[in-house]
């Protein structure tokens, strides 16, 4: 169902990411999406497709990533 499907697709990216890094390609930032809408199932509408709170979730995660990314602190 729908959990194989999003393991599946993290497992893809994530190998993508690493093909690309071990290929010489700089300035790659990885954040998993097992953990950016929550795990109590309220950041979602449907358990797939982030609501305003899963955004926000969303958000909280990206910031620190692309902080670190430009040279921000």
């Amino acid at each position: 169902g729908r959990a194989k499907f999003h393991e599946a697709n993290h497992a893809a990216l994530r190998k993508a990411y690493e093909q690309l890094k071990v290929s010489g390609v700089k300035h790659l930032h990885y954040l998993s999406g097992d953990d950016l809408l929550g795990d109590d199932a309220e950041g979602t509408t449907d358990a797939s497709h982030p609501n305003d709170l899963g955004f926000v979730r969303q958000a909280d995660a990206f910031e620190p990533v692309l902080r670190r990314a430009l040279g921000l602190k």
